[in-house]
């Protein structure tokens, strides 16, 4: 059963009485409490309490009860008239956020609908821009609340009216309303998966690109709606989220929803990880490697994986969060045959390859051999990292004849001096590009 009714003006079953020495409009709860609030207050807050009282006027002096509101609810009501001003917009907020911090979810309700029996608009504003309840329960709201009150706090939500200002088109306003008639009835939202808002595709993935955290937990807490529906590009909104600088925060809504794919996969078969390291976000980076399945060794279209990416990319931060993740394989290879200290070493990552070399010691290889017999001591002699062929040689010390034939298991090879190593090195690296393939 709803908790209280609809304001009217000219049929809401109350009586107000003023008193004169005070000037005061005395109301009492349906379970006998007395209340007094200033004239003026009522006035500027409550307009049915404005024409009521001068309908009334201040002859009388026997206050009865107002219906359908407990004692509890009718006094934060009256202390809200008395201490907050009708333009003190942002002290209505911090007073009715203070008190529904301890408040549970029919006692938010209980207080809503009072206030929307007296039509006390600031305060029900108030109440939908500081609850800190989710749109998870509106479907409890739903049986506790009149449906003026439940209407009421749909449309004064921050989320919904970013999302009822942005819509432009017939077809954006099309989409509101059904949300809006969605939120107030019931049902599920499956339509807001592939109704297209603009050209960023739907219009979770238009508040993702946007920023409107808001709208984006909103669309979040619809029954039925798909996290991970993609765009044009095959991109779920977690992707979008990774690129952008300052998203973290959306991130970490999308990483909370039901059904979150961490692993959902673009055209180019890249997650949102692969994404957020060849953007260079290390905070999201950190974020997605602490989600539970997360596949911090998924390839690419190429077979690349994020560590290849950021090995490449030169991200040394990156790197170092990414060789400390659980079952990380430091030696994964591409479709090339390329380890992440190949693409460093031909990339000339120093401060990459001083990480690979310096945390994972033990499992890198650094004899390993692309597609093309190439070792990463090859790839920085070719491309003229001098200092990152140093790092090398001293981790692997004299090498093999680095001319030897990549399937040659031969367990007694020559072996060259440091001098000799940089001698077939530079005529290695002066080879044409097409006889050697390049790195």
């Amino acid at each position: 059963m709803p908790i209280g009714g609809h304001p009217s003006s000219r049929f809401l079953p109350m009586l107000i009485v003023i008193v004169a020495r005070t000037n005061a409009v005395t109301l009492r709860s349906s379970d006998g409490g007395l209340h007094y609030v200033h004239t003026s207050a009522a006035v500027a807050h409550s307009r049915p309490l404005d024409e009521m009282t001068r309908y009334v006027g201040c002859g009388d002096h026997d206050p009865v009860c107002l219906p359908g509101i407990a004692d509890p609810d009718l006094r934060l009501v009256v202390q809200f008239m008395n201490a907050i001003r009708i333009n003190e917009v942002s002290r209505a907020t911090q007073w009715t956020r203070d008190r529904l911090a301890s408040m549970d979810l029919e006692a938010t309700c209980r207080l809503l609908a009072a206030a929307h029996q007296l039509d006390v608009r600031l305060l029900m504003t108030a109440i939908a821009s500081a609850t800190t309840r989710t749109w998870g329960d509106i479907p409890a709201m739903r049986e506790m609340l009149p449906p003026g009150a439940l209407r009421f706090l749909v449309d004064s939500a921050p989320g919904f009216v970013r999302l009822a200002r942005a819509a432009s088109t017939a077809d954006q306003q099309e989409i509101v309303g059904r949300i809006r008639d969605l939120l107030v009835r019931g049902g599920r939202a499956t339509f807001v998966n592939n109704a297209r808002w603009c050209q960023f595709g739907a219009v979770l993935h238009w508040a993702v690109w946007r920023d409107e955290a808001p709208v984006v937990e909103l669309l979040l807490r619809l029954p039925g709606i798909d996290v991970n529906a993609p765009d044009n590009f095959m991109q779920a909104p977690l992707h979008c989220a990774a690129t952008s600088p300052g998203r973290g925060h959306l991130v970490g809504l999308l990483l909370m929803a039901p059904g979150i794919d961490v692993n959902a996969r673009d055209h180019l078969q890249k997650t949102a990880l692969h994404v957020a390291v060849m953007y260079g976000r290390d905070d999201v980076v950190r974020m997605l490697l602490k989600a539970p399945d997360v596949d911090v060794n998924a390839g690419d279209l190429d077979q690349m994986t994020p560590l290849h990416w950021a090995s490449a990319l030169g991200f040394a931060p990156i790197v170092t969060l990414l060789l400390a993740a659980p079952g990380i394989d430091v030696d994964a290879r591409d479709r090339y045959q390329t380890t992440p200290l190949h693409r460093a070493a031909s990339s000339g990552r120093r401060a990459v390859v001083h990480e690979l070399l310096l945390r994972r010691a033990a499992e890198v290889n650094v004899e390993a051999r692309d597609i093309a017999g190439r070792t990463p001591l090859h790839c920085a002699a070719s491309n003229g990292h001098d200092d990152i062929v140093e790092m090398l040689l001293k981790r692997r010390g004299p090498p093999d004849p680095l001319v030897a034939p990549a399937g040659d298991q031969s367990e007694r090879r020559p072996r060259l001096s440091t001098f000799g190593v940089l001698r077939v090195l530079k005529r290695w690296a002066s080879w044409p590009k097409t006889k050697r393939g390049g790195c």
